[in-house]
Formats: C-alpha cells, structure tokens, sequence
C-alpha cells in the first residue's frame, strides 16, 4: 500500500488511487471471461478475469510544461478513470428458456438467474461518478485521502447498482438436442 508523500508527486497520487479504487474493483469478481455465469453467455460480453489495469499514470495528472499538478487535473483524472472500473459490478445474469416444445433439456420458462459481481467488457455497464466533493484550494495529504475514500465510496455504490445481462434460447443444449432428434427419425 503506498503511503502520500508531502510535499505530494504524481505517480505517489496514482499509486494511493490504485490502492482505494482499483484493489476493490478487482477484488472478488465471479463472472468473467474464463468463467461466464452459463455456457450459453457470450465471451465477448465479459472481460477479463484479473479484473481492469490501471489506465493512468502520473504523467496524466501532470501538465508538460514542468510537471505542474492542479487540483482540477487531480479531480477530474480520477474521477474518469474511477468509472472505467464501474464495469466490474453487479450483474444479474439470466437465461431465459424460450420454449417448451421439442427435444430439450430443460423445461421452458426455467434457466439461470444469479447475481454476482462480474467484469463486463465495452463501456455498455460503465456509469458516471458524479457528487465527489471538489478537492480544495491547496489539496493537503489528508482531503487527497478523504477524496480517495469518497472515490471508493462512489464506485462501491455503482458496483452495488445491479444491471442485468440476459440470453434468451429456444431450449438448452440446442444443437447435441435437435440433432439428437434426428438421428432417431
């Protein structure tokens, strides 16, 4: 865990930001890539299971005319870089069996309905973090910790609002099912 420094640098904000945001995003997906909620779910829907790397560095909290970080930078960085990781949420996963009729193995209007936290891929799951309170006119060691806290805080309350991601089939097992049947024809 990284410690702030006083006077503070960029890559030591980073560094702290990554110990409050990205270790909880990270930390206990279910679903992902290599481990979809049912075979029917689509890959490419998920991604992957190591959870989001770091987009940032301290260079993007910094101006290049001699490294100067303001307050303004500070904030809005981390504040778009915290909705990068609200793909890592809550997801309802549904399968939802279409039909009844022919050969299945599963009766229709049942399947999989379970909620875990999951990395989507794509920014469809992603949501807006907005209500942190702005950083002050000289931001201290202590309101850069209070602002990590309350970008915690954020992200923890949209991993929290649950979306869904449904796959809707005629019947389970589709292919081994209907040429199954024919062979018995």
């Amino acid at each position: 865990m990284a410690t702030l420094t006083n006077p503070i640098n960029a890559q030591n904000i980073v560094d702290r930001f990554a110990d409050y945001v990205v270790a909880t995003a990270n930390a206990d997906i279910v679903w992902d890539s290599a481990n979809k909620p049912f075979p029917e779910a689509v890959t490419s829907a998920f991604s992957a299971s190591a959870g989001k790397a770091i987009g940032i560095s301290g260079g993007s909290l910094t101006y290049p005319d001699g490294g100067i970080i303001t307050k303004a930078t500070i904030y809005n960085t981390l504040i778009t870089e915290t909705a990068r990781y609200t793909s890592i949420r809550k997801i309802r996963a549904r399968l939802i069996i279409g039909t009844g009729s022919g050969n299945r193995t599963r009766a229709a209007n049942t399947g999989f309905d379970q909620t875990a936290v999951a990395h989507m891929s794509g920014t469809g799951y992603q949501s807006a973090i907005s209500g942190v309170a702005a950083l002050g006119t000289k931001p201290s060691v202590a309101d850069l910790q209070t602002f990590f806290t309350n970008l915690r805080n954020k992200y923890n309350t949209e991993r929290n609002d649950t979306q869904t991601y449904s796959v809707t089939v005629c019947h389970s097992s589709c292919h081994s099912s209907c040429h199954s049947s024919r062979g018995r024809r």
